[in-house]
């Protein structure tokens, strides 16, 4: 069976980018507005030959033909690549051009003003230091797509988004989370105040092995992308700061001794903040790498807020 597509990888926006997009816009008070594409794939131009069975309803009396596809349609493992490819050469005809440190925000800068677009998809955030210009750049792609104008930041990636009366917003995933309880049959299970006991030992031999490991395993997975917003089960609450002040980065780190039974390596925790907001964080077991590769990804999360500062 020939292939139809030689790659068909398309980037997905970093976590970390988001937190430090919207630290910015709420410490300088800048708007946050959303847009979502109507038919997304069907905008992307295919470089691939690409050939589908006639569609019903469409059928010609010779059943031998076959339709050449000059368009992306839902289905085609490369159709997100194409849309992707196609809002980028706008965003770049429109002046943006890509952030290094994110293949999924772009960056329009003048003398006089910053603009920024961020992208997963079809949802899109668009914020700036110019209200005018921002809406100038919305009306720029609602001309060049159909698109939905849905306002002021509420709901993104699974994300709900609440803005304060002082300014400041808050993050969270409650329905994500309760529908996360639900299918795991524990939505009438009583609060605590933390997952686990911090004295408690986990071994990979030892214990009986679960009735499912596949439901297992996509729990766990579930449960990995509601801490986008939930550090040890906490809220995770964007503050306004003064903007007088630079918004300095600053990282903390810890790691137990050895606590691993089975290779006894260590588990590690690091956090790092852009002024008073948390933007990223991590726990996990230790491999053996060098202390100049910890550094090194400090230095890359410092080069990646100052790109964007």
């Amino acid at each position: 069976m020939g292939v139809d597509y030689t790659e068909n990888f398309s980037p997905v926006v970093k976590p970390i980018t988001i937190r430090v997009l919207l630290t910015l816009a709420i410490t300088h008070e800048w708007p946050l507005e959303q847009l979502d594409i109507n038919n997304v794939f069907l905008n992307g131009i295919l470089n691939e030959e690409v050939y589908m069975q006639q569609p019903t309803g469409f059928q010609h009396h010779d059943k031998t033909l076959v339709c050449k596809l000059n368009k992306a349609i839902y289905g085609l493992k490369q159709a997100p690549r194409q849309w992707f490819e196609k809002l980028k050469s706008t965003l770049i005809t429109l002046g943006f051009m890509v952030c290094r440190c994110d293949n999924s925000l772009f960056i329009h800068t003048s003398t006089t003003y910053k603009l920024f677009v961020l992208v997963y998809v079809d949802d899109i955030i668009v914020t700036g230091s110019s209200p005018s210009h921002v809406h100038k750049i919305i009306d720029a792609l609602s001309s060049a797509f159909a698109l939905k104008k849905l306002g002021k930041l509420d709901y993104f990636l699974g994300i709900e988004v609440k803005h304060l009366r002082n300014g400041s917003i808050v993050m969270s995933q409650s329905k994500y989370i309760t529908d996360l309880l639900d299918r795991a049959h524990m939505g009438s299970a009583r609060p605590v105040n933390a997952p686990m006991t911090s004295n408690y030992k986990l071994s990979k031999v030892g214990d009986e092995p679960v009735s499912d490991p596949t439901f297992y395993r996509s729990i766990v997975g579930a449960l990995q992308y509601a801490t986008v917003t939930r550090p040890n089960i906490a809220y995770n609450v964007n503050k306004k700061t003064a903007i007088s002040k630079p918004l300095a980065i600053t990282a903390f780190c810890n790691a137990d001794w050895a606590s691993y039974v089975d290779d006894k390596k260590s588990i590690s925790g690091a956090c790092v903040f852009l002024g008073p907001n948390l933007i990223t964080w991590w726990s996990k077991k230790q491999t053996t790498i060098s202390r100049s590769s910890t550094e090194a990804e400090y230095r890359s999360l410092a080069l990646a807020a100052q790109e964007l500062i």
